[in-house]
């Protein structure tokens, strides 16, 4: 927690000893310890050895540096030096202010001088320090004096008081609230205040993210500030979100872009009292632990795996987040269970992605009931009956949740072929493993984990792409004699472009769109898509992100940027097509033609191109039979190939010979490329030309030949 312990006294005063037997030598920094990193001993006339000093300078910048960053995570730190004077407790001062630290110092200044230097002469040479080094030191210790802010202690009763745990006895309340996540939704707190009037001889916890994500930020804050903070009977536990509150009641930058582009105006505009809401950060818990009857309480924002012996040396960032990463709230929760005993019990918010009820298990209350999607405001009420979950839906949420499609995110993570990443933003990505390409594992599951993202608190489907579908061939249902009994007339032939993919969703949840690509929204190829796609639509954004939003849907384009990614087909500038306009549910749907050729006019985009329609089987197979061959282009253009698409969507794809032959020379370039043998596929539509294609490639100068890629080589060889 956010505890700062700074030792003061002179060599040989016991304080490293004194730490080591605390065991707080694993949260100690020591700059002794740092000179000797940055340098090794040095000898002198004598032939002793003694500490490097001249790096003084940076030994106490790393320090500070170092302890910054451990403040940064509100962890429990020891700063073991002499600390002779006032002037140290400047720097320290400012940090404790920045990030809300209490700062104790443990005082050896009344340990007599004649036990220090016989201490002194003890210690390992290189720690020796001369003997009028110590009585100068001496002299100056006692001369000063420490800031009246600091808490001194000077015993290991007193160090080990501030250390272990002292559950408060709070038996002079009649009952105990404790009020879950509120995320800024005033009307179930209100709700929840009305049913069960504020009284004095009650406790009222709140377990943490009083605000953002919901419409009612400044309400909150308003009844907060004016109802709650000056009762003695109110305390709050401090959640993540709270950081942004912080940051900005004290005029630092905001890290969160909810809380800036959609809290903070809120709270501006109601003229919410920065003095005030800083005041209330002050007054925040880390976590509370109390005793009621016979039964011991902790609460915390994101829930502990057990109940440490020395609460306060665990981290701050651990009591907000919690243990373990954020899915594993439930093994986290079954392990509280198991390493407590039967009279001890945990309460905690932050995370509950798979919808766990408010008592997970028999001393586990989980408060997290996504309230500002629509969901619950969770509280538990203790008193002399023990503990009483109770719910109240959150009606005035803008935001839903998306039951419907629960069963099918836990389907996803249970099948063993599909991968989850996690990504920013509370947003999951869920593909197909390479295993499942590998052994033909295509179930109705793994066809749809194909450019599937998810909000996985919401569970809303942000972005979703094409099921997987195959080439003719590729599969018996493939096959030409199991399509003339399947397809569904008329069919169509769209063409084919040769690109990558480019998605862009909406996420209701955050109220903006989702760009991605190759399964990610980071990454090289989705930063390339998005800086296409804003270069080019940034002028209709508000009107895409409205479609997008009122008829649930998302946006599937082939992105061409030859000089970011070549492929195959030679493109002479940069392209965007509009593939399809797709439903974000969880069964495959598109829009029909008329629409997104609309959508395309509105915003400026091209559409994909048709290249064929077909009112029967005989009509569809003259004209696939005329496909094939290296010489065959479309309308004089040489493309990838072709996407059919019967009555019902079902999809198939044709590849081209030429487009097959030179994707095969680009896999043999990159041999040579990388000093391997190249080699020429048994099903290569033309073997004489590869060999000649092949024999051309090997005949450049390497370095010439690195720099090629497959289309400049084949304009070459042409």
């Amino acid at each position: 927690m956010r505890l700062l312990l700074v030792t003061r006294g002179i060599p040989g005063s016991g304080k490293s000893t004194f730490l080591a037997e605390q065991g707080l030598d694993m949260y100690t920094l020591s700059p002794d310890a740092i000179r000797l990193m940055l340098a090794s001993p040095q000898l002198t006339l004598d032939g002793q050895t003694t500490m490097p000093s001249r790096q003084d300078a940076m030994v106490w910048r790393l320090l500070h540096e170092m302890l910054e960053q451990r403040m940064t995570r509100g962890e429990t730190t020891v700063v073991d030096a002499t600390h002779t004077t006032p002037n140290y407790f400047k720097t320290y001062g400012e940090l404790c202010r920045k990030y809300r630290y209490r700062l104790v110092v443990i005082d050896f200044a009344d340990v007599p001088l004649a036990v220090c230097q016989e201490r002194n002469r003890g210690r390992p040479s290189h720690k020796v320090v001369p003997s009028s080094v110590l009585e100068r030191m001496h002299r100056r210790l006692q001369q000063s004096s420490l800031p009246k802010w600091v808490t001194v202690v000077r015993t290991a009763e007193e160090v080990n008081q501030l250390l272990t745990n002292q559950p408060e006895n709070v038996d002079r309340y009649r009952a105990i609230h404790h009020i879950g996540d509120v995320q800024g939704c005033f009307t179930p707190l209100k709700e929840y205040v009305e049913r069960y009037p504020l009284r004095d001889d009650e406790l009222y916890i709140f377990v943490g993210d009083l605000l953002d994500r919901g419409t009612e930020n400044d309400a909150v804050m308003r009844f907060v500030c004016d109802e709650l903070l000056d009762r003695p009977n109110v305390r709050f536990v401090e959640g993540n979100h709270e950081l942004y509150l912080w940051q900005w009641a004290t005029d630092q930058p905001v890290a969160a872009r909810v809380f800036s582009e959609q809290t903070q105006p809120q709270l501006e505009a109601a003229g919410i009292d920065k003095r005030k809401v800083a005041r209330l950060m002050r007054r925040m818990d880390q976590y509370i632990l109390y005793q009621f009857r016979d039964q011991t309480v902790l609460v915390t924002h994101g829930g502990l795996s057990t109940l440490p012996e020395r609460l306060p040396l665990v981290a701050t960032s651990q009591l907000i987040h919690g243990v373990g990463v954020y899915d594993e709230v439930g093994a986290v929760d079954d392990a509280f269970m198991a390493q407590t005993d039967d009279a001890t019990f945990q309460i905690h918010g932050h995370r509950n992605r798979q919808n766990y009820p408010t008592r997970y298990n028999e001393r586990c209350y989980n408060l997290e009931g996504k309230v500002e999607f629509g969901g619950e405001l969770r509280t538990v009420r203790l008193d002399e009956n023990g503990m009483t979950p109770i719910t109240i839906r959150n009606q005035q949420a803008t935001a839903r949740l998306y039951p419907e499609n629960a069963a099918f995110l836990s389907q996803l993570r249970q099948n063993r072929y599909i991968r989850e990443s996690i990504l920013p933003g509370d947003i999951s990505s869920f593909n197909f493993k390479p295993e499942a390409f590998y052994r033909q594992a295509w179930t109705t599951q793994t066809m749809r984990a194909r450019g599937l993202f998810l909000n996985t608190l919401t569970n809303e489907i942000v972005i979703r792409a094409y099921d997987k579908f195959f080439n003719i061939g590729e599969r018996r249902d493939t096959e030409l004699a199991a399509l003339e009994q399947t397809m569904t007339f008329p069919v169509r032939a769209w063409v084919k472009e040769n690109g990558f993919l480019g998605l862009v969703g909406y996420n209701s949840a955050a109220g903006r769109l989702v760009m991605a690509s190759k399964s990610t929204t980071e990454g090289d190829y989705a930063a390339a898509f998005r800086r296409e796609f804003l270069e080019q639509f940034r002028d209709r954004l508000p009107y895409i992100t409205d479609y997008l939003r009122r008829h649930n849907v998302c946006l599937l384009f082939e992105v061409m940027l030859p000089r970011f990614d070549p492929h195959i087909i030679a493109y002479e500038s940069d392209q965007l097509v509009l593939l399809d306009i797709v439903k974000r549910q969880v069964a495959y749907e598109a829009v029909d033609r008329q629409e997104r050729e609309r959508f395309a006019r509105e915003i400026g985009a091209n559409s994909k191109r048709l290249a064929a329609e077909f009112s029967s089987w005989r009509e569809f197979m003259t004209w696939f039979d005329r496909l094939h061959g290296m010489a065959y282009q479309w309308q004089g253009e040489w493309i990838e190939g072709f996407v059919i698409e019967d009555a019902g969507g079902y999809q198939v794809k044709v590849k081209l010979d030429y487009y097959t032959f030179w994707r095969q020379m680009r896999t043999a370039l990159a041999a040579l490329q990388a000093g391997r043998q190249p080699s020429t596929r048994p099903d290569c539509p033309d073997p004489a030309l590869a060999a000649r294609v092949i024999k051309y490639m090997r005949q450049l100068p390497v370095e010439e030949l690195a720099r090629l890629d497959i289309i400049a080589l084949r304009r070459r060889f042409e």
